[in-house]
């Protein structure tokens, strides 16, 4: 909550850029950061780009989209809560070269991702030397590689696709201890579950499958 901003107001910042050379860039921006006092003790900070590079390459053009949204709150002298929200998207054309083929390199294969976060946190202090801490959070992941015209050129896939979806929370207690320590205890859960699936069209030698799906889950 204090370290967003240090004093009540509201301030923005909105830029842009551009560069060319063997390719062509653009960048735009917006920077919002507030304080609305101690009569309603919430803060906030967001910020937002955008970013396209046309590509050196063929088939190379490159798109990012990221936001992120904290904000923090006071409701009482000795607590404070946080949320945090963040998407990230982007999307990329991928060249001959690197492309993924059975056969002579691809022109027209494309890769997609995006991640969405979510995250709450909790402070509470019992005493200027005992502090409790708890957070929550969720993050989602999806990407994929997609070749539209799998039907022409054979590659052996249509779409690849990987997802991530990861659940984590816990709580701590942290004391001071003798002026100059600290001691902290408390508890973590962390669940990560990674699905992998393949589209392929043409797996006749796996007896007709269309689809190979992959899944992996790890729990700590």
């Amino acid at each position: 909550y204090s370290t967003l901003i240090s004093k009540p107001g509201h301030y923005f910042t909105l830029g842009s850029a551009y560069a060319f050379g063997d390719s062509n860039e653009t960048q735009a921006g917006l920077v919002a950061r507030g304080d609305f006092g101690s009569r309603f003790p919430l803060t906030y900070s967001f910020l937002t780009t955008g970013y396209r590079d046309s590509g050196h390459l063929e088939n190379s053009e490159y798109k990012r989209l990221y936001t992120d949204l904290t904000l923090g709150f006071k409701p009482s002298y000795d607590q404070d809560i946080f949320l945090d929200l963040s998407y990230v998207h982007s999307q990329e054309g991928i060249p001959p070269a690197a492309s993924f083929s059975l056969w002579k390199p691809d022109i027209n294969q494309d890769g997609k991702d995006s991640e969405s976060w979510i995250e709450l946190g909790y402070h509470k202090e019992f005493s200027p030397t005992s502090h409790l801490i708890a957070h929550i959070r969720y993050l989602n992941y999806f990407g994929k590689l997609e070749n539209p015209d799998f039907q022409i050129d054979l590659t052996g896939f249509s779409i690849d696709r990987e997802g991530i979806h990861n659940f984590a929370m816990g709580t701590r207690h942290l004391f001071t201890l003798f002026e100059n320590h600290q001691i902290s205890y408390g508890i973590d859960y962390n669940s990560i579950e990674v699905k992998i699936r393949e589209d392929l069209p043409y797996a006749y030698f796996l007896g007709g499958i269309a689809e190979l799906i992959n899944k992996y889950e790890y729990r700590t």
